[in-house]
C-alpha cells in the first residue's frame, strides 16, 4: 500500500471520528481532501484491488453515518411507524410508536 492509500485510510479515520463527534466542519473538509487523494491515486494508476479495498473502507463510514443519522432522528422525532423484525427476519408493519426508555 502506497503513501496516498495510507493517507486516504487516515482521512477515513478522521471522518469516522468527526461523524461520531458531529463535527460537520471536519466532515466537509475531509470530503474535499478525500476527493483530491482519490484523484491522485487514480492518476498514478492504483490497482483496482487497492481501489476496491479503499471503497470498502469508505462504505463502512457511510454505513456508520447513516446509522448515526437514524439514531439522532429517533431521539429527536421519536420512532414513528417503523417496521420491526422478529428473530426469523420476518417484517412486521405494526411499528413502534414513540420513544420510551422504560416505564409507562
Amino acid at each position: 500500500m502506497n503513501d496516498a492509500a495510507r493517507h486516504f485510510l487516515s482521512l477515513l479515520d478522521q471522518e469516522r471520528q468527526a461523524a461520531c463527534a458531529a463535527d460537520v466542519e471536519t466532515l466537509v473538509s475531509v470530503q474535499d481532501e478525500k476527493a483530491r487523494v482519490l484523484a491522485a491515486l487514480q492518476e498514478e494508476g492504483a490497482s483496482n484491488e487497492l481501489l476496491d479495498q479503499l471503497a470498502a473502507a469508505a462504505e463502512a463510514n457511510i454505513v456508520l453515518m447513516r446509522h448515526l443519522v437514524l439514531c439522532l432522528r429517533g431521539l429527536i422525532e421519536g420512532v414513528q411507524g417503523t417496521d420491526t423484525y422478529d428473530a426469523s427476519g420476518a417484517r412486521s408493519g405494526a411499528g413502534i410508536r414513540g420513544y420510551s426508555r422504560g416505564g409507562a
